[in-house]
């Protein structure tokens, strides 16, 4: 979609996120997250040879989160890409993303003993190639392949706007890249800590000793420990069908249930969440933690938002989309997870937004049936 000189491309990414913008005048593109393997090679790998082709790179690359869903994708096209300096696919001129060694957790100068060792080992491998349940053919996780070291030995720019550190809320200010301005709402150094504490007393329960050092073997262990691990949603087992007998529902009846309880999964409140500001626009993209975290610091309009964990009701209240002015809210998902999206927040949408909102929608699911628009149509 093309709004007020910003192109916003929504990949089909199964239930995950992949999401390109475009500051056309400022010749200034993002790309946040990648979706699953399968969306970096049928979509996400065509479109960004096509840029390079175009002379055209990505100033910034933003990975929200540890998570399959929007992490893996990212992670074949740094296997592909190669060296940073040398692309095969397409310039990246920084990356931003939070891995263990953005955590506080202190290092020691010791070896890490044999056996703590061994399990680092198993934890990085420990999601080999095969189906996963959502019937997506994925990547395995290959110990010493993790992100992290992915950035490290092909010499990405990583967090370079904040020299290094994690990207998150505590003394960082606004970054700015010319006339853009990207605000950072999430995390805070405190929840990344936490994070990285739950993993390791994991660790701890499993050895005798640990020794925390500063190899990469944690940074592989740490990813693979969390890019699998599932929310408690359930997912649709019938195959997906968009000609399916759509029920009618009670919009108005249904906008007026109750909130559920807020998201708390650690690795979800570790997304990097961001609002952008252009000219007199702003976009919200809060991967996939619950805006309640850091509602007191948005604006009363946002032009865009795209709706963490893929419209989920326990990542966005009623109150947020009841009291906030917003052009068009992006919806995410196959709608292969039951809640992604939630009824109670689409009927919230419809019946009680402010400024009559639009919704766009990357799939054609039978929840949004004749609702809102599929971002591929809409393009000016």
């Amino acid at each position: 979609m093309q709004y007020h000189e910003i192109d916003i491309k929504m990949f089909p990414a199964k239930s995950g996120d992949c999401f390109f913008i475009e500051f056309i005048k400022e010749d200034f593109r993002i790309l946040i997250d990648g979706g699953y393997a399968e969306t970096y090679h049928e979509s996400l790998c065509p479109f960004l040879k096509e840029l390079n082709n175009k002379s055209k790179h990505i100033n910034l690359m933003i990975i929200s989160h540890i998570d399959q869903d929007h992490i893996n994708g990212i992670k074949v096209l740094l296997q592909e890409n190669g060296n940073a300096r040398q692309p095969n696919i397409i310039f990246i001129d920084e990356v931003w993303f939070n891995g263990f060694r953005h955590s506080d957790i202190v290092r020691e100068q010791k070896e890490i003993p044999f056996y703590e060792k061994n399990i680092l080992q198993m934890l990085a491998n420990q999601n080999g190639l095969s189906d996963n349940k959502d019937g997506i053919y994925d990547i395995s996780f290959t110990q010493g392949d993790s992100v992290a070291e992915l950035l490290i030995k092909n010499n990405y720019n990583w967090n370079t706007s904040v020299k290094g550190r994690a990207i998150c809320i505590d003394g960082m200010e606004q970054i700015y890249f010319g006339n853009i301005i990207i605000q950072t709402l999430n995390p805070t150094q405190a929840v990344l800590n936490e994070l990285a504490d739950h993993w390791i007393a994991s660790l701890k329960s499993k050895c005798r000793q640990v020794v925390i050092n500063d190899n990469h073997l944690f940074d592989d262990a740490f990813e693979g420990s969390y890019i699998n691990e599932h929310d408690d949603w359930v997912t649709i087992e019938k195959e997906i069908s968009y000609n399916n007998d759509i029920p009618e529902y009670d919009w108005k009846s249904l906008a007026e249930q109750k909130d559920e309880i807020m998201d708390t999964k650690l690795a979800n409140c570790s997304s990097i969440s961001i609002l952008i500001f252009y000219n007199n626009t702003t976009l919200l993209f809060p991967g996939d933690c619950a805006i309640d975290r850091f509602k007191d610091y948005l604006p009363n309009k946002i032009d865009i938002v795209k709706l963490p964990h893929h419209g989920s009701g326990k990542n966005v209240t009623k109150e947020f989309i009841q009291r906030t002015d917003v052009a068009y809210y992006l919806i995410s998902t196959d709608g292969r997870h039951t809640g992604h999206p939630s009824p109670v927040i689409v009927a919230n949408i419809l019946t009680m937004s402010q400024g009559n909102a639009q919704i766009i929608k990357n799939y054609d699911i039978p929840l949004l049936n004749g609702i809102g628009k599929l971002e591929s149509d809409t393009d000016e």
